[in-house]
């Protein structure tokens, strides 16, 4: 019975692991369609950088694939440059 219980978690361990693998690449492609002003404000705060840097170490401990991927996604978000971010009102009344 233990056996068998022990294969049940390594068998959720991998479903889980490979459910974490698809949303992260899932997430990677679609990155560059969303918003750069936002991600752009979420790495301005320097508090959450650190958090994402310590759930990247973390994701790396526990499963290299789903770290590498956190790594890509953390870096693409980093390199964004605010100066090429053009937000802002348009003005329609020029004549």
């Amino acid at each position: 019975m233990n056996m068998n219980m022990n294969m049940n978690m390594n068998m959720n361990n991998l479903i889980i692991h490979k459910v974490l693998m698809l949303l992260l690449s899932i997430i990677f492609v679609i990155l560059p369609k969303i918003n750069t002003f936002n991600l752009s404000l979420l790495m301005e705060n320097v508090y959450l950088k650190i958090l994402f840097i310590i759930l990247l170490v973390f994701s790396i401990m526990e499963n290299y694939l789903v770290g590498i991927i956190t790594m890509l996604i953390f870096f693409h978000i980093i390199t964004l440059n605010n100066k090429e971010i053009n937000e802002g009102f348009l003005n329609y009344y020029t004549k």
